[in-house]
């Protein structure tokens, strides 16, 4: 089954999907199943698409009310049991999440700027959102502090503390919160 599976609402170019690669020698593809509730049955109708990579943009929604599943196949043709992804808790206007998360940067690639979304839970709590260089270097640090609860997010400009821009290559994004920790890979091209 899929690990890793995240979901990033409201993006403003479609629904955002992230989830880990497949460590099974075995593992072919995975398939992503959109349904209208969170128990929905991910039958061939519901299949949204079919794809090796582990991140996708859902193309036709843009907002919450949608649900998603995910399974592995391997090349046998068997197919996981599916991770389902539950979006916070929507109270009023306002979505408290339920947990500290961290998600995939978007876009990703990217060039000259990045988006990095993570939520806070209710109460809020100190946050603190390092880049670093595959060396494990410190290259950036974008949130370092107090956060009330809430869908946050942060930008990064493919610069270090500096101020300088920093070169094309891979880089890594690390979340510390109370009981959270959370890393992320991502890939700065020029």
């Amino acid at each position: 089954m899929p690990s890793g599976f995240a979901v990033a609402y409201n993006t403003g170019s479609g629904n955002h999907l992230t989830w880990d690669l497949s460590e099974d020698e075995d593992f072919q593809y995975f398939k992503i199943y959109r349904g209208t509730s969170l128990d929905f049955v991910p039958v061939p109708e519901k299949l949204a698409v079919a794809t090796p990579a582990t991140e996708w943009t859902d193309p036709d929604h843009d907002s919450g009310g949608v649900f998603y599943k995910i399974t592995a196949l391997d090349y046998a043709g068997n197919e996981s049991a599916p991770a389902s992804f539950e979006p916070p808790t929507v109270v009023g206007d306002d979505v408290t999440p339920q947990s500290f998360a961290l998600y995939q940067n978007v876009p990703n690639p990217f060039n000259p700027e990045t988006l990095i979304r993570y939520d806070v839970p209710t109460g809020g709590g100190g946050v603190t959102l390092l880049v670093f260089d595959v060396s494990g270097r410190l290259v950036r640090t974008l949130v370092n502090g107090m956060e009330p609860a809430g869908q946050r997010t942060v930008r990064w400009d493919g610069t270090n503390d500096g101020g300088d821009r920093v070169a094309s290559g891979i880089y890594f994004y690390r979340m510390i919160a109370p009981r959270y920790v959370e890393k992320r890979k991502m890939v700065l091209l020029q």
